[in-house]
């Protein structure tokens, strides 16, 4: 017996479906910028292969992972009760989607390689890129930020602030503890930290000037599976998120250029990434003062209701919101 209806299998007809799909691409990863109408009308201009445009940083999979592994798993609390073996179970959450992707990518791919070796490299710094806040400064030395810190433990460690009879705790016989510098005075140009003994490490206490032009890693679109239908109705995997792990692995092999200063091109990329699924995503921040770091942002949930219909497209949810984006560029 077969395992699906035959009306359902008349909706996808074998003969309209190219398996092979030349010319076309197999998936895409989309950095996002600007704004979601910007970003709607990119879409809906066609663009499909590895062009970026309108600030857009857009690499194609010239083929699919063999398989792809779509898990989330839902946690409740578990209260034992007294003669009920099975407790009281109550709803905690759901973690966030994360889709493992991986594609395979070739100097004798014509379609994709364009330039060559040098579409690997321009490939793989594109995915590390998306996992990097972002610099709008473009001047050397504005680029840089001074932080002056101490990591819990030092010999030099200050005293923890509120506690009195303890102006030199911790500190050798006969060291003198680290002067401090003039602008702490001033905690918001003078870039200090505070240490964190719990957590073991030096936290900012303050930002400075050139970390206001900072933004979060770039937001990205995942591309993946489509039915084919209006955007609206359609099941496939289509949704915003950002990537929490990168890898690119570089094959032999090893071409030498022709230029003198030329050496050790790859032949072969292979990619593996991590996207996390979450409609609400956006690095374009909007701080509630210049120097607060606390962020306004909308939340854009995807419900059983929104899956049960399209299954992770779900890309609408987020561009028919408002929202804004910083890109990398192209």
């Amino acid at each position: 017996m077969p395992l699906v209806s035959s009306t359902a299998v008349t909706q996808v007809n074998a003969s309209t479906v190219d398996y092979s799909r030349p010319g076309r691409v197999q998936g895409r990863l989309v950095g996002l910028a600007n704004n979601t109408q910007g970003v709607q009308n990119w879409l809906a201009s066609g663009q499909s292969a590895d062009v970026s445009t309108s600030g857009m940083t857009v690499i194609s999979f010239p083929s699919m992972p063999e398989t792809l592994d779509l898990a989330r798993q839902a946690e409740y609390f578990v209260s034992p009760v007294y003669m009920n073996p099975d407790g009281i179970h109550t709803y905690k959450d759901t973690k966030p989607l994360e889709i493992p992707v991986s594609f395979v990518l070739s100097i004798h791919d014509h379609e994709y390689c364009r330039h060559g070796a040098l579409t690997l490299l321009a490939t793989a710094a594109k995915l590390h890129a998306m996992v990097l806040p972002i610099s709008t400064l473009t001047s050397g030395s504005s680029r840089n930020t001074t932080l002056t810190s101490q990591r819990a433990g030092s010999p030099f460690q200050a005293p923890a602030q509120g506690r009195s009879g303890q102006s030199q705790a911790g500190l050798p016989s006969g060291t003198t503890p680290p002067t401090t510098s003039a602008n702490t005075a001033n905690p918001v140009n003078s870039g200090t930290a505070e240490i964190n003994e719990d957590q073991n490490i030096a936290t900012p206490i303050s930002t400075t000037n050139q970390l206001s032009s900072t933004y979060p890693p770039v937001a990205v679109l995942l591309d993946l599976i489509s039915d084919g239908r209006d955007s609206d109705v359609s099941m496939g995997v289509t949704c915003v998120g950002y990537l929490n792990s990168v890898r690119t692995r570089f094959k032999g092999p090893w071409l030498q250029p022709l230029t003198p200063l030329g050496k050790n091109m790859p032949s072969k990329l292979e990619v593996e990434f991590t996207f996390v699924h979450y409609p609400s995503y956006t690095n374009f921040q909007s701080r509630t003062s210049q120097y607060s770091s606390n962020v306004q942002q909308s939340i854009i949930n995807a419900y059983a209701d929104d899956i049960r219909r399209n299954f992770y497209n779900t890309a609408g949810l987020t561009l028919n919101t408002f929202q804004t984006y910083q890109g990398i560029g192209t």
